[in-house]
């Protein structure tokens, strides 16, 4: 199987996403599908309630108007008092021949006076049982006839509300609906026109009837999305049409469309909404039917089930559905694959790129097909890899030479402090001995003076004692001065090996050289000094002892001549005894110089070996 490239992996990737986006379109599209299938359905309802409603209005105001033709023919006879009964009876029945929707075309005059025949025709056709002009014409089949019955009385017809309302408010009307009992034997409406005298005083009333059945067959073709019907209640709530002729002129209650008036048919405004029917939602619309006259004439209504409308809009959200189900499944699959090609590589991959990370070079990298990301990914791992390694060998060798480096110059350090040690522990212990030696003559010089004082007063009785005195003297004189000559020559030595090692101190490197050396330093100058000032003051005392001596020498040469010299010799006995006391301070402070040079180098020493084990770590 060909490797996956990074491109083929991220176009996969992508069809995920889009296939997810798609889903979640297709979620809206089809939420926003199902709305508009609901409000289309509306629309189309609203438009099929507005063109049938307006075919029924039609139909009621031709009605209005043939009623108006009517009573105007009879106002016009009335006005110009030519009355003819049969002549007013022929428009009548001309009216509902020449419209084949009216059931019924007729006059009913009032009890006053019409045209002074009643009592003349009374009893005759189109008249009542008291000479009331009361014309009826129905149509029965395709024919129109005239429906006469001798016992009509038109009191009784007086009392109808159909005929009250046109004639005590002197206004067009629509009836309620009724049932006719007088030739059309079936459900009526009647829309009538009050026949009014030139003292505009209601004198009868002109009609036409609309049967329901007429009605009932026009609205039961109307049939919204096939399973859907109409109907039309009058203004008081009762069914003028209905698909069900059993609720012809009963309530609207008795529809089952529930009793929540805002949400029923009603003469006064439009509803537009969904209602529980037979068990099922059903979208009610209904709008007044309003006549020329601005009277209202009922309410026409259209019922249709919400999910003849639905269905088509969840058919589309199932289909759009499966397809994005579809679309998911497929990013899924190819999200899988990616994962097996891609993604556990990769992991593999981070995997090994931690551990390395963490020191672990000796990690295996994974095998991978060359020529794909993967496999260039794990190639720049191992030159990583290698390189690192290589990186770490010499990091190695680097220490080893450094360690080694180190270890040099700790045995050059131990070398040095070794020998310098050897060094100045000599010369200290040479300027204690020398100090200490001094410190012996001097004492032993003041006790020749004293002698010699004590002699010198004496030197006239004793003078051979005074000779062996002076050769004493003399002796002691040549001791001092080899003593003095060895201490010169030693302190010497001492400042040389000093001035030595201040110049090595001074010339070690930068790391080596530590804070500690620029310590000692000074205290070595200043002992090398103290040194020097003890040198030169056994200098001197060294020739005070010569002199002394070549004075001894006179006064042995001369020792019959003692008596004289007593008083020269008290004077240099004086004087060696001054130099005496003068040596014994010197040797006391060259020995005290010599302790403090000795606790100083200790201490010195001991701070270099303390930066400088002799021990080193190797791995430091």
């Amino acid at each position: 199987m060909p490797a996956l490239g990074l491109r083929t992996s991220i176009v996969t990737l992508v069809s995920l996403l889009m296939g997810a986006i798609m889903f979640a379109l297709i979620t809206v599209v089809a939420m926003v599908s199902h709305q508009d299938a609901i409000e289309q359905g509306r629309a189309s309802a609203r438009a099929a309630i507005t063109n049938h409603a307006a075919i029924i209005q039609k139909t009621i105001n031709m009605a209005l108007v043939g009623a108006r033709a009517i009573s105007s023919s009879v106002e016009i006879a009335v006005k110009h008092d030519h009355i003819e009964r049969d002549m007013l009876s022929h428009f009548v029945r001309e009216t509902l021949v020449t419209n084949d929707r009216f059931s019924t075309t007729w006059i009913v005059m009032g009890p006053g006076p019409f045209d002074g025949r009643n009592d003349e025709l009374k009893g005759q056709r189109q008249q009542d049982v008291n000479g009331v002009y009361l014309p009826f014409f129905a149509r029965q089949g395709d024919v129109v006839a005239d429906v006469y019955d001798p016992s009509d009385d038109a009191t009784i017809i007086h009392n109808h509300e159909v005929f009250r309302t046109s004639f005590d408010q002197k206004r067009e009307a629509v009836s309620e609906p009724y049932y006719d009992s007088y030739g059309a034997y079936e459900w009526l409406i009647s829309i009538t026109s009050p026949i009014l005298d030139p003292q505009d005083n209601a004198i009868g009333v002109a009609g036409v009837d609309l049967t329901l059945h007429d009605l009932q067959t026009q609205i039961s073709r109307i049939k919204p999305y096939g399973v859907g019907f109409a109907f039309m209640v009058s203004p008081k709530g009762m069914v003028i049409a209905h698909p069900n002729a059993q609720f012809l002129g009963k309530s609207m209650e008795l529809l089952g469309l529930g009793h929540d008036g805002n949400r029923l048919p009603t003469a006064d405004k439009v509803i537009d909404t969904v209602l529980t029917y037979a068990g099922e939602d059903y979208m009610l619309i209904s709008t007044p039917l309003t006549i020329d006259n601005g009277q209202k004439a009922g309410t026409f209504s259209v019922m249709f089930p919400v999910s003849v409308i639905t269905t088509p809009a969840e058919k589309l959200v199932k289909t759009l559905f499966i397809i994005g189900l579809a679309f998911v499944g497929a990013g899924f699959i190819a999200a899988w694959l990616v994962g097996i090609r891609i993604a556990e590589p990769i992991i593999r991959m981070t995997g090994v790129m931690n551990r390395m990370t963490d020191g672990d070079l000796d990690v295996t990298i994974p095998d991978a097909p060359e020529g794909t990301e993967i496999g260039k990914m794990a190639h720049a791992m191992k030159l990583f890899r290698d390189n690192a390694l290589e990186l770490r060998e010499f990091e190695n060798r680097e220490i080893a030479t450094h360690l080694q480096t180190e270890r040099e110059k700790r045995e050059l350090m131990d070398g040095i402090i070794a020998r310098f040690e050897e060094s100045i522990g000599g010369i200290i212990d040479m300027v204690s001995a020398a100090a200490l030696a001094l410190n012996t003559f001097s004492q032993d010089m003041s006790i020749t003076a004293e002698a010699s004082s004590e002699l010198s007063s004496l030197s006239a009785n004793s003078s051979e004692e005074a000779s062996r005195n002076v050769a004493a003297i003399s002796s002691a004189t040549d001791e001092l001065s080899v003593v003095g000559s060895t201490i010169s020559e030693r302190a010497q030595a001492a400042r040389d090996g000093l001035d030595a090692l201040t110049s090595y101190l001074q010339s070690l490197p930068s790391d080596t050289a530590l804070a500690d050396v620029d310590q000692i330093i000074p205290q070595i100058a200043a002992i090398s000094q103290e040194a020097h000032g003890i040198c030169e003051s056994i200098s001197e005392q060294e020739n005070a002892i010569q002199e002394v001596a070549r004075n001894i020498a006179l006064v042995s040469q001369s020792a019959h001549d003692l008596s004289q010299t007593t008083q020269s010799v008290k004077t240099v006995a004086k004087e060696t005894g001054d130099a005496a006391m003068q040596i014994n301070v010197a040797a006391a402070d060259l020995a005290q110089q010599a302790g403090v040079l000795q606790s100083e180098v200790t201490a010195f020493l001991d701070r270099i070996r303390g930066r400088h084990p002799g021990q080193i770590n190797p791995e430091q």
